[in-house]
């Protein structure tokens, strides 16, 4: 059972036991966390061949340097903002530091700071947004993912794409639903969505759901209602204004972030339209901007505690000993305010207000 050099190494003891390397590891480090029968069974291999762990190896099994980088495609968003800032707070909490770089959404810039987290020898590489959210990648980012995973582990709020990648995701499909249902449930039948990329994953199936649940509950399902866009105040107000020009006008807009949904607020609000009076408005994300607007939106939205906690948890198993779960979702959080109502009971309080008169 010699290794190639003569000598016994951790794989050839592994292959012996059936187990993998990391279980003869925490074996010989002292870790309880293995079966009595299993450890046994070990304990008697390396006793027998005299196991001694290559000086090198050793040393880079060990090396920790309780860092994670996170990089983020755009820190003015306060969606990335905000996951960042409880992603630091968990890391906080398990004495690791993070290293937090800004790509501003250019992929330059996201595959160099990719390269320069892992030759500072951070632990693990958290993305969120960017390149990973994508349908499509370019071949410089599939490499920079395929070079740098091989490293360390890379966890993304978006979709993994190599061996060592693990995505922790939130369900858009389920989300959209949440929104449409809720204003189809007030009585809302012309409803837009507005904002985002088709090319960008996450707004791929928003907008694929919102087609399929309108078809499904007999809605009419308009082109002219789904407006492409950028994710910004100024995207959001230009966008609504083109909708609010057209022949047709909804009584309900759904809005990609609460970016967009505050430009797109001003531009109802200079077509003489009031919300939620004459147009119900809501969006995703729910961060501090749904609460501060007037009135305040109604969204929905990641946990972000939740979300950053399976973030860095994931981190921290997969560049440690565990093997967290390739995919997996964390609940949205769905929260009622002010930017909508019942389209039925507003009608008929408009036709009460006539009569007054």
């Amino acid at each position: 059972m010699m290794g190639e050099n003569g000598k016994i190494t951790i794989y050839d003891i592994a292959r012996e036991t059936g187990v993998s390397a990391s279980t003869v590891s925490r074996v010989y480090n002292g870790y309880e966390n293995v079966s009595a029968k299993k450890r046994e069974e070990i304990e008697a291999l390396l006793k027998k061949y005299n196991y001694v762990p290559d000086a090198v190896a050793t040393g880079l099994r060990k090396t920790c340097t309780k860092t994670l980088g996170v990089i983020a495609s755009d820190l003015r968003n306060p969606f990335f903002s905000h996951l960042l800032i409880e992603c630091e707070k968990i890391a906080n909490l398990n004495g690791y530091t993070i290293f937090s770089c800004d790509s501003l959404e250019v992929q330059e810039m996201e595959i160099e700071h990719f390269r320069r987290l892992a030759n500072q020898k951070v632990d693990a590489v958290i993305q969120i947004g960017g390149s990973s959210d994508r349908k499509q990648v370019s071949e410089a980012y599939f490499q920079c993912i395929k070079d740098v995973s091989a490293r360390i582990p890379i966890i993304s709020a978006g979709y993994a794409f190599c061996d060592n990648c693990y995505s922790v995701r939130t369900d858009e499909a389920r989300a959209m639903r949440t929104l449409l249902e809720y204003l189809i449930g007030l009585g809302h039948r012309e409803i837009a969505f507005v904002g985002g990329k088709k090319e960008i994953r996450s707004t791929y199936e928003k907008r694929e759901q919102y087609r399929e649940t309108m078809l499904k509950r007999g809605l009419p399902f308009r082109e002219e209602y789904v407006i492409e866009g950028e994710y910004d105040k100024e995207s959001g107000y230009y966008s609504v204004k083109k909708l609010l020009e057209g022949k047709r006008i909804p009584s309900a807009i759904i809005m990609i972030n609460e970016m967009t949904a505050v430009g797109a607020m001003k531009a109802v609000r200079e077509k003489g339209l009031g919300i939620p009076e004459d147009m119900s408005m809501v969006c995703f994300d729910n961060t501090y901007i749904s609460e501060t607007t007037k009135p305040a939106l109604t969204t929905v939205g990641c946990n972000y505690a939740k979300f950053a906690q399976k973030l860095i948890y994931t981190a921290l198993d997969a560049a440690g000993e565990r093997k967290p779960e390739k995919l997996s979702y964390v609940e949205s959080v769905f929260v009622i305010r002010d930017s909508a109502i019942d389209r039925e009971e507003r009608i008929r309080e408009k036709e009460m207000n006539i009569l007054l008169k």
